[in-house]
């Protein structure tokens, strides 16, 4: 083995080709006929491992480093890109549960607000109700006073009125009695006149 590149998950065709397009130094995209046969099987069935000679055209067109330490700078370029990968969904793991505790902070504070919200309007409406209650009792009490002092007056005035109807009464049985005596006594004097 010359040169060894390992691929990563590159398990079919597309992925495989999508590999080879993506070299560095202006390489085709794909590949053609018989080397691609050879290279893809190689990948296929080695478990992701690709081996190259020297004599490839595609070690020629530089698929692949000419020693070593170009497969390592490869290693530690996909590292990088996979622990880039992992801070970048750590960074958004962090940034979904930040929202979802603000999510849940505002719904709490959202909750509590309603809360006392209603709360408030409850004991403004009870303190409205207690001044109309209120209201209504001191009416009640005034009409009360006003219909006690109106039935006091009318039974003063009705006491008054038959104290003066007993009185006339008694006048006008005086002058009538008064005024039958006096014809009374005018018929026995013409009679005894005569």
């Amino acid at each position: 083995m010359d040169n060894v590149i390992i691929l990563k998950d590159a398990v079919n065709k597309k992925e495989f080709n999508d590999f080879i397009s993506t070299q560095p130094d202006g390489i085709e995209l794909g590949l053609n006929g018989e080397e691609y046969k050879q290279i893809y099987s190689k990948v296929k069935y080695s478990n992701k491992v690709l081996n190259i000679n020297k004599n490839s055209s595609l070690y020629s067109k530089k698929i692949v480093g000419d020693s070593m330490e170009d497969n390592k700078l490869l290693e530690k370029y996909l590292d990088k890109v996979d622990q880039d990968r992992r801070d970048q969904e750590e960074r958004l793991n962090n940034a979904i549960v930040e929202s979802e505790k603000r999510n849940h902070t505002e719904r709490t504070e959202f909750e509590k607000r309603i809360l006392q919200d209603r709360k408030d309007s409850e004991e403004r409406i009870d303190k409205k109700f207690n001044q109309i209650l209120s209201s209504i009792e001191k009416n009640n009490e005034r009409l009360e006073k006003r219909i006690s002092d109106i039935e006091n007056k009318i039974e003063s005035n009705s006491k008054t009125l038959e104290n003066k109807i007993d009185g006339n009464n008694k006048w006008i049985i005086g002058v009538c009695i008064t005024t039958i005596l006096s014809i009374a006594a005018l018929v026995i004097s013409i009679l005894v006149a005569k």
